[in-house]
């Protein structure tokens, strides 16, 4: 072998034995690493509701009973307006072809409004006022985002605690001196309801007028605190 050869062998040999020192050194002198999390959850009273009304007839003439719900619609929404504190938006308008024997017979035609409240007794109230005009499709109840925010906030507080007084056993149980966060991850869940969606029609002539009773229920807001720790060792 010549002398170049011989070189190049020799840097080769030190060079791979300089990585397989370094590599075991590495491997020796790294620390532990633990992955877990610790979650916190708060049963939260439901701050907003949200009724959707609807106005809807049939008819042969498509044009009659689009105009007469338009009308109803309109008085409706008029009433509504009496009620300030209410938010109202059109949800839509449509008109569906009834079939028999292969022809259109006649036409429905429904409008609906959906009207969001932060109280109750009032969309009550106002449920009440419009029903000779409207009926109540269905009530949605949820959190509003300032609600969810705060508990949020509180609930990062909890998670944070028993996070940390988890990595602090795993430190105990392992003989550690101290730990190290290494790697965090927050993570809000989905709303869980505990309260069914309140559903209702209008009653039957001579009850119509009565509002109905409204309890929005709760929901579970929950949050989960994930990361990995480095535990150091005596």
């Amino acid at each position: 072998m010549n002398r170049l050869g011989l070189a190049l062998a020799t840097l080769l040999i030190s060079t791979h034995g300089f990585s397989a020192g370094a590599a075991d050194h590495a491997n020796i002198s790294a620390a532990p690493t633990v992955s877990l999390s610790a979650s916190a959850m708060r049963t939260v009273q439901n701050d907003n509701a949200t009724a959707r009304l609807f106005v809807e007839l049939e008819d042969s003439d498509a044009t009659k009973a689009s105009e007469t719900v338009t009308v109803q619609a309109n008085k409706a929404y008029s009433l509504l307006k009496n009620f300030p504190e209410l938010k109202v938006k059109t949800a839509g308008h449509q008109a569906y072809p009834i079939w028999d024997k292969n022809r259109v017979t006649r036409w429905r035609v429904r409008h609906e409004l959906l009207v969001e409240a932060v109280d109750f007794k009032t969309l009550s109230k106002a449920i009440g006022a419009v029903q000779p005009y409207a009926q109540l499709g269905g009530i949605q109840f949820s959190i509003s985002g300032k609600l969810r925010e705060a508990t949020e906030s509180l609930l990062i507080q909890e998670a944070s605690t028993a996070f940390q007084k988890r990595a602090d056993l795993i430190r105990q149980s392992f003989g550690a001196k101290a730990y190290r966060i290494k790697e965090i991850a927050v993570q809000s869940g989905e709303p869980s309801r505990i309260a069914p969606m309140f559903r209702a029609q209008m009653a039957a002539a001579g009850a119509e007028h009565s509002p109905p009773a409204l309890e929005g229920g709760g929901n579970e807001i929950s949050l989960t605190i994930s990361g990995n720790v480095e535990l150091t060792m005596p």
